[in-house]
């Protein structure tokens, strides 16, 4: 049985400096509003004082902060999972975020969870229709380019931007992916969304603008990364087309949409 209206999950890696403010901001919040949460900090292995950190304020902030360490640095994905392994049982909305409130908060409140209490399966916020959220230079404008169209033609996801940090889901949905997701890195957004939409899930895309900070933009696709989001993305497809994703329980959920035309012969 749920014991909280939602849960957050904010993955952490060497953010042992940010981390005090971040939680402050999200204390103050939780107080302000009257809400009931429970908050999951989840260190991807890292390599400063963020463990300590996460420790000291979980004994500051109580029960409604649980914190949960991977056994290695998988990547962002991976922490999510897990982060949402750890609360399935305690609410039935799911929301992540980054560990830097980049998107804020009252987002969450006034337009994630009621959409999602409105029957929505997953919730993104969208940065494409904004000028700012574009990639400035060429290199990057390229590179933006190729990675959306390959995710559409290899994972079906037409979706423009996937990548912004933060995304809610109900419960269910996220327990069912949970044991079929692969994807750690750059990538790992898009396999979420990619069997949502494979399997009829309804996602609403909520359009942002940030009125106080700059857009952004290193968060587009760089040279780095582009073999390793080229991978994952072939990783996606092919599960995708093999039949990976068909668990019983999505399965199911088709079996009930399916409209049989019968012989309409008079």
């Amino acid at each position: 049985m749920s014991q909280h209206d939602f849960g957050l999950i904010i993955p952490c890696y060497n953010f042992a400096a940010g981390l005090p403010l971040s939680l402050e901001k999200i204390a103050q919040w939780r107080s302000a509003h009257g809400l009931s949460f429970v908050l999951c900090l989840v260190d991807d292995s890292s390599t400063d004082a963020t463990p300590e950190t996460m420790a000291a304020l979980q004994q500051k902030y109580g029960d409604w902060c649980l914190i949960h360490r991977t056994n290695r640095n998988k990547g962002k994905g991976n922490a999510i999972r897990e982060g949402a392994s750890k609360l399935a049982d305690l609410a039935p909305f799911l929301v992540f975020t980054d560990c830097d409130l980049y998107y804020g908060l009252n987002i969450i409140q006034e337009r994630i969870l009621p959409a999602l209490k409105e029957g929505v399966d997953a919730v993104i916020v969208d940065r494409s229709w904004n000028r700012q959220f574009h990639a400035s230079s060429a290199l990057r404008k390229f590179l933006s380019y190729s990675f959306n169209h390959l995710k559409t033609i290899l994972t079906g996801v037409t979706l423009e931007d996937s990548q912004a940090g933060m995304k809610g889901f109900r419960t269910e949905f996220l327990r069912a992916v949970i044991p079929l997701a692969k994807i750690n890195g750059f990538a790992f957004d898009v396999e979420i969304l990619s069997i949502a939409l494979q399997y009829r899930f309804r996602v609403e895309r909520i359009p942002i603008r940030h009125l106080h900070k700059k857009s952004a933009d290193e968060s587009s696709v760089t040279p780095k990364n582009a073999l390793r989001m080229l991978w994952d993305l072939s990783r996606i497809a092919r599960a995708r087309f093999s039949g990976a994703y068909a668990s019983p329980f999505f399965l199911e959920r088709i079996s009930k949409q399916i409209y049989e035309i019968r012989d309409e012969s008079f």
